[in-house]
């Protein structure tokens, strides 16, 4: 796989990532930061449901001058969901918590679609701090778009059969602009379905806004950039309604969803001549300030799952963790790795039910969830380099260590690495494979080829139903299915990695007490094996228990890994 394949898919050279408290939570934002910055800071916002990942080209430009800053809406890619629908005044609030937390004084704001509204929003509420606007669509919608828009947008119910991944694909495809082909559409999918059955709370609020009337109220100057997308004819109604803005319409040949990707540096050089000035002020950013906590958030709380970056040999290394009051850590530390090719996100229940006296710690494994990934497949081993600088990193003398599926072979192998660090290892499955299901395996978990028709992703869907565990939502399955989708060509790394791995022989040679947790799964007659290898320690066999159950039996499997963990 060339790196050309992969390119929508990496964070560009020179963007970081990192997490701000808000009043909801954790804001995750995308941020270029030049070293001596010469123009305003800018802050853009997505359009819904999507994340800040469509910025990444875009941001890459306009930071080498500037702070330059994408934030996912809170309930939407990594940001931190309210406990029930909110408005875009509260959508801006937050970003408002955002700009306390870095420090950054005056600023100029970017958004698109509703993102747009998110943008007029924040003008209204900080008119001293907000200079200027720029405006990707500007819905104005008459009362009967309103009701047409609300009935389009309501939502897709999930589908037993995987159709709605269909239908949510043809929506992408039929928006789509000049130049975008299949991999940009997936990746967009990939992001829209972060958001889970929540994906709606955007459209809501993006309705419940009156636009038309917030926009004229707003002082600031203001350029609106109208492509040929669903929100062409509403954008054209927004000229007569600014008191100082105009609209600049962009040519249906080289415009559209997607242009950010597709056209990043003729779209920052018409952003430019828009903001840019004579220079900035001192106050505009104080680095110093960068991180302060501003604002109570539920994230302060001790059983908040808490998430961060750190680097690795490959970039940011993204995790989540949980940290109980220091009088209250009276156990190791828990270090657990996730199956391939999902995310840490599958350990987030169990974190809160083991972790109220010891860290828990979850790591997206490179090239997954929201960690970068290597710039070519590597094995298994590589991977456990990786995580052995990331325990080093944590200052811990020793841990114990959970792994699932793929996981299990990343915890043997740190084992290797790192030798009477690991004081237990607990395995959701030990996926030991004869020659035969090698094979099979092999010949089943290929990569996968995007066309044009989406039904790729349906396929994929289909393929993983059968291993529904008992007593699992539709809405469980959905979410760990949606992480599957993360890393787009890169997917099928993991089991790459994963079937190149000698578990067998690696597992003989452990010497720390290993429990194997065994459901009925599609590893339920490979991880019997590890009875025949295992120096200490036992197979726990689980029936009745299946994918999903670290879900749906969380503190059952919670008081097993206690038990195996306390003796």
């Amino acid at each position: 796989m060339t790196n050309d394949a992969m390119k929508n898919w990496r964070t560009p050279d020179g963007v970081r990532r990192g997490f701000a408290d808000s009043r909801y939570g954790q804001i995750h934002y995308r941020i270029a930061r030049p070293s001596e910055p010469k123009q305003i800071p800018l802050i853009c916002f997505h359009l819904s449901p999507g994340s800040s990942r469509m910025y990444g080209q875009f941001l890459q430009r306009m930071g080498v001058d500037r702070v330059a800053i994408a934030a996912d809406s809170i309930g939407f890619g990594e940001s931190s969901p309210p406990p029930a629908p909110k408005e875009i005044e509260d959508f801006a609030q937050c970003m408002g918590d955002l700009l306390d937390s870095l420090g950054i004084g005056d600023v100029d704001a970017m958004g698109m679609h509703t993102g747009s509204e998110v943008a007029v929003e924040l003008a209204r509420q900080r008119p001293e701090q907000v200079r200027r606007l720029v405006l990707i669509s500007a819905p104005v919608f008459s009362d009967e778009e309103l009701d047409a828009f609300r009935t389009e947008y309501h939502g897709v119910p999930l589908a037993p059969d995987g159709s709605h991944l269909k239908i949510r694909w043809d929506m992408h495809w039929h928006w789509r602009g000049p130049g975008v082909g299949p991999d940009l559409i997936q990746r967009e999918i990939s992001e829209s379905l972060r958001a889970g059955e929540k994906y709606e709370w955007g459209h809501r609020a993006a309705f419940n806004y009156p636009f038309g009337k917030r926009l004229s109220e707003v002082s600031q100057p203001i350029l609106v950039l109208n492509t040929e997308d669903d929100l062409v004819e509403q954008t054209r109604r927004a000229g007569p309604l600014m008191q100082n803005g105009r609209i600049v319409e962009l040519p249906k040949a080289d415009y559209g969803h997607g242009m950010f990707d597709i056209r990043p540096d003729e779209i920052a050089a018409i952003v430019r001549e828009f903001l840019d000035d004579d220079g900035i002020d001192n106050d505009a950013i104080n680095p110093d300030d960068a991180g302060k906590t501003t604002i109570a958030s539920p994230a302060s709380a001790a059983t908040f799952v808490r998430r961060a970056f750190t680097d690795s040999r490959w970039g940011q290394l993204h995790y989540r963790g949980i940290h109980p009051p220091e009088a209250e850590r009276t156990r190791r530390p828990l270090i657990c790795f996730h199956a391939s090719p999902r995310s840490g996100k599958a350990f987030v229940n169990l974190m809160k039910a083991v972790g109220t006296d010891r860290i828990v710690l979850a790591p997206d494994t490179p090239g997954f969830g929201e960690s970068e990934p290597p710039s070519e497949p590597v094995e298994i081993a590589d991977l456990a380099d990786v995580m052995a600088d990331f325990v080093m990193k944590q200052g811990f003398d020793e841990v114990d260590v959970f792994g699932f599926h793929t996981g299990s072979e990343v915890a043997t192998e740190l084992w290797h690495k790192m030798g009477k660090m690991v004081k237990h290892i607990v395995m959701y499955s030990a996926p030991i494979f004869s020659y035969e299901e090698l094979a099979g395996f092999r010949a089943r978990y290929t990569p996968v080829t995007f066309g044009e028709d989406g039904m790729h992703n349906v396929t994929r869907w289909q393929f993983f139903w059968p291993w529904l565990g008992p007593d699992q939502p539709i809405e469980n399955y959905a979410d760990a299915f949606n992480e599957t989708l993360r890393w787009g060509p890169a997917y099928s790394w993991g089991h790459r990695a994963a079937f190149n791995y000698p578990m067998a022989k690696r597992l003989k040679q452990v010497n720390c007490p290993v429990l194997v947790l065994n459901p009925e799964d599609d590893l339920y007659e490979q991880s019997k094996r590890a009875a025949e290898v295992i120096q200490k320690g036992r197979v726990h066999d689980l029936p009745g228990f299946g994918h999903g159950m670290l879900d749906t039996r969380t503190q059952e499997i919670a008081a097993i890994v206690r038990e195996f963990l306390e003796t």
